[in-house]
């Protein structure tokens, strides 16, 4: 079910691909203007929407942000958000996810339909080890997981008293510990060769700061 507020009617289009091109886009509806549509789709692993309007020629493209997975851990889309001069993000280029020890072999399927080229693991050298991901059954080409010590993180929660440390004493250590894989993320997404995909344990903290 899709939902707008936009004022006027719209037209409401589905692909099976974010960046299909308008001769590609079938038309699900004509001038609707009740806001809301609906439609069970079979076959398509993933639809992307989009919606024109019929006052201003306007478009914008959407797709449901968390992905449908049965073992995932916070698996979502980061496209689709506003940005500068009326533009949006780019969908199905750029996923944010928890560890992924849980997935199944459901999970592996659909996301290797997506054409995931690069997982990003911004977790240390012990959390790899402990829950390890099986990224080639996602069918990634590049694996990133420059290693690091897990006191780097853990070890700077509380402080030499016990206290709890506040959040931006964590995170400020972040650009630095995290440093060869930002390097890595931003070469792969500037190579243009496909949807990248990068987690921690949580999907919050981590992989917040590298979104």
């Amino acid at each position: 079910t899709l939902r707008w507020d936009k004022d006027g009617p719209v037209d409401v289009y589905v692909a099976a691909t974010p960046d299909s091109p308008a001769d590609k886009l079938r038309k699900l509806a004509d001038n609707d203007s009740d806001g809301s549509f609906s439609i069970r789709l079979h076959g398509v692993a993933r639809p992307y929407f989009l919606l024109k309007s019929e006052n201003d020629g306007s478009e914008i493209r959407l797709a449901e942000r968390l992905l449908p997975l049965q073992g995932g851990s916070n698996f979502r889309d980061i496209g689709g958000y506003p940005a500068g001069d009326g533009r949006h993000g780019r969908l199905g280029l750029i996923y944010r996810s928890g560890g992924m020890p849980m997935l199944t072999s459901a999970d592996y399927h659909y996301l290797s339909r997506l054409g995931i080229v690069t997982i990003c693991d911004l977790r240390s050298r012990e959390e790899n080890e402990v829950a390890p991901t099986n990224w080639k059954a996602i069918k990634a080409h590049n694996y990133i997981a420059p290693s690091y010590g897990a006191d780097k993180v853990f070890g700077r929660l509380v402080d030499p008293h016990g206290k709890a440390m506040k959040p931006e004493t964590i995170y400020r250590d972040f650009p630095t510990l995290l440093q060869p894989h930002l390097k890595q993320i931003f070469a792969s997404l500037l190579a243009g060769g496909g949807p990248v995909a990068v987690n921690c344990s949580a999907g919050q903290d981590r992989t917040g700061f590298a979104t």
